[in-house]
C-alpha cells in the first residue's frame, strides 16, 4: 500500500511491530505499507513490540505527520521512523523505553511548535540494584513527576532524542 495521504477517523488500532531484522541476513526489502502524510482523528492506539511488550499506548489521539518515513536500519536504529513535522494531542499516553522506564502523561498537545505534557511521569521499572546489574555502563536512574512539562524543537540524532527549552512545572 503506497499513498501520499492517509486519514484514520476514530480508529482503534493495535499494531504489533515486526521482529528487528539482522543486518547480515536482511534482504533490504521495501516496506509493504508506505504513508507519506498521516492524519489520525480521535483514535485509540496501542503499539506493541514484536514480543508483545507494550511500546506506546494513547487514547483520543489526534495526529498529523508530514513526510513520514520508516528507516531501514531496524537493528541499531531505536527510532525506526523519521518525519518533517508533527502536531499531536492525546490522553493517557504511555511509552515504555527498553523496559527501563515508563513515560506517562495525562494529556499531551502541541501548539505553535511547543509540546505541552500535563501530568508528566518518568518512572523506573527497575530498582537501583537491578538497574546497576543489568546496565553496568549506565550510571543514573531517574524518577520524575511534574504537573506539566513543556519543550520546543524535538530532534533525533544518533538514536537520541533532544529537546530545546525544556521546562518542568512543580517537579
Amino acid at each position: 500500500i503506497n499513498t501520499d495521504d492517509v486519514t484514520f477517523v476514530q480508529p482503534k488500532l493495535r499494531v504489533v511491530l515486526a521482529k528487528p531484522k539482522d543486518e547480515k541476513t536482511s534482504n533490504n526489502s521495501k516496506q509493504p505499507i508506505l504513508f507519506k502524510n498521516i492524519h489520525v482523528q480521535n483514535g485509540d492506539i496501542d503499539i506493541l513490540k514484536f514480543n508483545k511488550d507494550s511500546l506506546v499506548t494513547v487514547k483520543n489521539l489526534n495526529l498529523e505527520l508530514t513526510n513520514f518515513r520508516m528507516t531501514e536500519k531496524d537493528v541499531k536504529q531505536k527510532l525506526p521512523v523519521v518525519f518533517d513535522s508533527y502536531s499531536i494531542s492525546g490522553e493517557n499516553f504511555i511509552y515504555r523505553d527498553e523496559n527501563i522506564y515508563d513515560y506517562k502523561a495525562k494529556r499531551i498537545a502541541t501548539e505553535n511548535g511547543q509540546m505541552s505534557i500535563k501530568g508528566f511521569e518518568l518512572k523506573p521499572l527497575l530498582t537501583q540494584q537491578q538497574f546497576a546489574q543489568k546496565y553496568p555502563n549506565k550510571t543514573n536512574l531517574f524518577a520524575v513527576v511534574s504537573r506539566e512539562m513543556t519543550f520546543k524543537d524535538i530532534g533525533f540524532k544518533d538514536n537520541k532524542i533532544s529537546l530545546a527549552e525544556v521546562k518542568f512545572d512543580s517537579p
